[in-house]
């Protein structure tokens, strides 16, 4: 290697390795010359106010001057207006200017007697002593009924005015809606007994019923009496249970 190179190889800077790639190849190293480097249209990032020579002193002879405020201009609040501001109770209103307030006329409402200096003391002086009322006077006479007076005339009745026109009809509202149902009515009276109906047709005969099966064969009863029969022949064949007397 020769010297010269060897100086240029000295001169460059290594600034930064460049992203690796897809394939896993390292990026080559981003060579910058001096020049470049130190030119400051090539930095990146932010510095502090205070390693720039006199830029601090210079923004601050630039500041701008804020007066206190007027009625006509904006500024500062005044340490007399932050007071007076201060003074004002909240929700207050500046609705009418002090002489306007302060006239009585404009007041509303009513005050006691003792706001008003020596008011008491006025009324009080006075207040007389009230005597005994006196005995009533006579009653006075009647006066004369005074004449009657004329009757008024009886004016003119006015014309009668036109007829109106007669309003063209709406249209029929909607239909509200059904009530509720209505209490139970009191029981109505009893309706008259109507007139005895028709006799109806006769109906046919009934079918005949079944024959009854025969009931069971009673109980011979007892055997009564030997009966005595006198007669002056005798029977061919006498029955049981009598005796005949031949006479």
């Amino acid at each position: 290697m020769i010297m010269a190179t060897k100086i240029k190889i000295d001169g460059l800077v290594v600034v930064a390795v460049g992203p690796k790639g897809d394939k896993g190849d390292p990026g080559t190293a981003a060579n910058i010359d001096t020049a470049s480097f130190y030119d400051r249209a090539n930095h990146t990032g932010t510095q502090a106010i205070s390693t720039i020579t006199g830029l601090q002193t210079a923004l601050d002879s630039k500041s701008p001057v804020i007066g206190a405020a007027t009625t006509t201009a904006s500024g500062l609040m005044t340490s007399v207006d932050k007071a007076k501001l201060d003074g004002v109770a909240i929700g207050a209103t500046a609705n009418a200017s002090n002489a306007y307030l302060l006239n009585r006329t404009n007041h509303t409402g009513t005050q006691a007697i003792s706001t008003i200096t020596g008011l008491q003391t006025a009324l009080d002086t006075l207040e007389g002593t009230v005597g005994p009322m006196g005995p009533q006077g006579p009653q006075g006479i009647q006066g004369p009924q005074g004449p009657k007076g004329d009757t008024g005339l009886t004016g003119a009745t006015g014309p009668v005015g036109p007829k109106g026109d007669t309003g063209l009809t709406g249209p029929q509202g909607i239909q509200g809606p059904i009530g509720p149902q209505g209490l139970k009515g009191d029981k109505g009276d009893t309706g008259l007994t109507g007139p005895q109906g028709i006799q109806g047709p006769i109906g046919p005969q009934g079918l005949k019923g079944d024959t009854g099966a025969i009931g069971p064969q009673g109980i011979q009863g007892p055997q009564g009496p030997i009966g005595v029969v006198v007669s002056a022949t005798a029977p061919a064949s006498p029955t049981i249970n009598q005796i005949w007397i031949q006479i």
